[in-house]
């Protein structure tokens, strides 16, 4: 009679995460939250327990920032960024005479443009804005045309006689005043 070999199947041992993702017994792995890792280890799964909130940086004037993003610097002239919880600044030389107008838009010393009213002047002088104060008015639209008494059109400066064929009329800014 022969002998029988019988092999004892060895068994690997495994962890199962709630989401039903089965892990090997040693494996390292990824934890849900993105930020932590997890292993297998005695069917059961252990994860780091770091603190995985989003950093965040202080920037000037008290101002937090979220990590990534952009703001700029107090100087007025390089840009920030929050990055692992520290702030990171160009270091752009800026020229002290140089001023930050409406929309954002830099001007040198002694450049002129005018305001958003297109009415007073403004120049920009040892890295400030100063504008003139004068009053503006209102621009009226110019009227091109005249309606005459018979209901015809007419173009400015054209002369037409009146209705009693006595006066003359003349054309002037949507108006038909009497000549005589």
């Amino acid at each position: 009679m022969g002998k029988y070999h019988t092999r004892q199947a060895t068994l690997q041992k495994t962890c199962r995460s709630p989401t039903g993702q089965v892990y090997m017994e040693g494996q390292i792995f990824p934890s849900a939250d993105g930020c932590n890792v997890c292993s297998c280890r005695n069917e059961r799964i252990d994860c780091t327990a770091m603190d995985c909130s989003p950093t965040t940086c202080l920037g000037p004037g008290g101002q937090v920032y979220k990590e990534g993003q952009s703001f700029p610097a107090s100087d007025g002239c390089n840009t920030c960024v929050c990055t692992n919880g520290m702030v990171a600044c160009t270091e752009i030389r800026c020229s002290s005479n140089t001023c930050v107008g409406p929309n954002d838009q830099v001007y040198t010393e002694g450049q002129s443009f005018k305001d958003a009213q297109d009415c007073n002047t403004c120049t920009c002088h040892n890295a400030r804005i100063t504008c003139t104060m004068m009053a503006c008015e209102t621009r009226r639209q110019v009227v091109n045309t005249c309606k005459g008494p018979d209901g015809q059109v007419y173009t400015n400066g054209q002369t037409i006689k009146d209705a009693d064929g006595c006066n003359y009329c003349t054309c002037h800014n949507g108006m038909l005043p009497a000549l005589t």
